[in-house]
Formats: C-alpha cells, sequence, structure tokens
C-alpha cells in the first residue's frame, strides 16, 4: 500500500512538472517571437503631400470657493490641413496650416455655448479667445523629432482703443501722442503674437514632439521637454516608454507628473499651487512617423488664495489627436 502511494505521488509530480515545464516553454517561445527589433521613430513628411491633424480635448472640471461647488463642461475639436511646402535635407518640413473646422461645446453657470464654424461664422464670445488662439491658420517649420523649429501666426486684431485721450491734450501734443499710441499699439499687438505662437507651440509639442534621437524599440525609456527654447528647461520633464510593435506600427506610452506653487507676497498677497499628472498612449506608423491615434488623460489641481479667499479648482481631461496623411 505505501509503495502504491509513492508512485501514485511520483507521477502526480512528474505530471506536474511536465505541465510547468510546458508553460516554461510556451513563454520562452513567445519571447522570442515578440519584435524586439530597434527603429528609428522620426517623421517623414513628403513635400507636395497634404496631412490632415485632428484634435479633440473634453474636460470636465468643478471650481470650489468658500464652500460653494461650480461645475463646468467643455469640447473643442479643431481640424487642421498641413500642406507641407518643402522638405529640407536633414528632413525639416516646411508646413503651411490652415484651419478647416472648429467646434465647441461648452456648459457652466454661465449658460451653453455650441459653436460650429462649418455652421456660422459668428462666434460666440464665451469661446471667441479660445477659437482665435486655436482655430488660426499658421506656418511652421517641423523637425523629424516634431519640434517645431519656427512658427508664424497672423497679426492679432487690436483689442485696445488707445485713441481717446482729452481734446485739450491731444490738441498739445499731437504728434507725440500720436507716435506714442502706435508704439503702445504696436507693442501690445507683438506681445500678443507672441503669446498665441508660444501657447500654439506648446499645445502643438505636446502631441507631436515623442520621438527621441537614436533608435529605440520595446523596453527603451526616454524624456522630452516641450516649448520656446527660453522655457523649455522649465517644470519636470515628461517620460515616454516603447512598449511594443505592432503591425507596422510602434505602440509609445507618456507619463508625466508636474507641481509648482508660485507666492507674491505683498499687497497682492497671492498664493498658488498647481500639480498636473497625465498617462498617454500613442499608435505611431514606423514608416512615416505619422500619428495614427492617441490618447492622453490629465489629471489637475489647483489652488488660488488671494487676501483670505481660497479658490479650489479640479478638472479631468481627455486629449485624442492624429495626424494622417489626406486621400
Amino acid at each position: 500500500m505505501e509503495r502504491s502511494r509513492l508512485v501514485r505521488t511520483l507521477l502526480i509530480a512528474l505530471g506536474v512538472v511536465g505541465v510547468l515545464t510546458i508553460a516554461a516553454g510556451i513563454f520562452v517561445v513567445s519571447l522570442l517571437r515578440q519584435d524586439m527589433s530597434k527603429v528609428e521613430l522620426s517623421f517623414r513628411l513628403e513635400p507636395g503631400k497634404s496631412y490632415a491633424f485632428h484634435c479633440e480635448e473634453i474636460s470636465q472640471f468643478t471650481e470650489e470657493t468658500e464652500g460653494k461647488e461650480v461645475d463646468h463642461a467643455a469640447t473643442l475639436i479643431v481640424d487642421h490641413t498641413f500642406d507641407v511646402q518643402e522638405v529640407d535635407a536633414d528632413g525639416n518640413a516646411k508646413i503651411k496650416a490652415t484651419c478647416d473646422r472648429v467646434q465647441v461645446k461648452q456648459s457652466g453657470p454661465d449658460g451653453e455655448v455650441d459653436y460650429d464654424s462649418s455652421a456660422t461664422s459668428e462666434v460666440p464670445a464665451a469661446c471667441k479667445a479660445q477659437v482665435e488662439l486655436l482655430a488660426q491658420d499658421f506656418s511652421m517649420t517641423l523637425s523629424p523629432k516634431g519640434r517645431i523649429l519656427a512658427m508664424e501666426v497672423p497679426e492679432p486684431e487690436a483689442t485696445e482703443d488707445l485713441s481717446e485721450e482729452p481734446a485739450e491734450l491731444a490738441e498739445m501734443l499731437a504728434a507725440e501722442l500720436a507716435e506714442f499710441r502706435e508704439k503702445m499699439q504696436a507693442d501690445l499687438m507683438a506681445e500678443q503674437k507672441k503669446m498665441r505662437a508660444m501657447v500654439l507651440q506648446m499645445r502643438l509639442e505636446g502631441l507631436l514632439a515623442i520621438y527621441p534621437e537614436g533608435a529605440v524599440g520595446p523596453g527603451d525609456s526616454w524624456q522630452r521637454r516641450i516649448g520656446p527654447a527660453e522655457i523649455r528647461d522649465q517644470g519636470e520633464p515628461d517620460s515616454f516608454s516603447f512598449k511594443r510593435h505592432k503591425r507596422g506600427l510602434a505602440i509609445i506610452t507618456l507619463r508625466a507628473e508636474a507641481e509648482q506653487e508660485t507666492h507674491l507676497p505683498g499687497k497682492m498677497g497671492i498664493r498658488a499651487n498647481v500639480s498636473v499628472s497625465a498617462k498617454g498612449t500613442f499608435e505611431v506608423d514606423k514608416a512615416t512617423g505619422c500619428v495614427r491615434s492617441s490618447e492622453v488623460r490629465q489629471k489637475i489641481g489647483a489652488m488660488t488664495e488671494h487676501q483670505g479667499l481660497r479658490t479650489d479648482v479640479r478638472a479631468d481631461s481627455v486629449v485624442r489627436a492624429r495626424l494622417l496623411p489626406k486621400e
């Protein structure tokens, strides 16, 4: 009886070992079959060709002041055509971007907004600033790694009327005032133009400047900072990882966290804190560098305190984008 039990135990053990051996073999084979090759990820845009850039952002946020909460929701969809005018020997592409359509939906305590540029040319005041900033035509030079090397945006419309001085003073200093007005207006418009270009550059680079220098493959990671050179080193870098190959595509993931605190002492007495975390996935064409699809989810927390009055904002957003050749 004892011998029989021993034999049965041995057979069971051998069976278990056999199953484990088979499972281990399958695992090893799957690893061997997985494509671990490295590839140079870059935009390879063709001169004379047009590309469709689509970006949509859906956000919800809550604003709390003195225990009272106010909810807001917004959806912004922008479509551009990128016409590649020329590509130099280094792969830098000169692009003329034309806005094809912009859609804005907003809801909150001030009411609702539903705007579609394909249906009307009249922009609601509640979203005019967004539309003027993000739905404009522009020109840029895009590097193979998604960096914007140069950007040109339209001249902004004059927003300040600096011509209403007292009549007596205008008569006394007509020439000086005229020159002063012109300079102030020119300085104001130049600053607005610079700010628009910077915001647009950071938005585009956040979606396109995703490629590292050199070849990468599954398991490789890299970091990036975005924006104009004068502010690029501020804040924490974003982190990317090459996850896997997938039928001609490279799957890339994004993780980012940042926090900044500002304190303006004195009469202003303003204190602010902003924290942002983001996770995303990009599916990119290894042959052309075009972004087949991307999705980035962000969580934002912000606090401002001024003269004892504190306001907290909690926001969640998802940004989806793609850049594909136009048929």
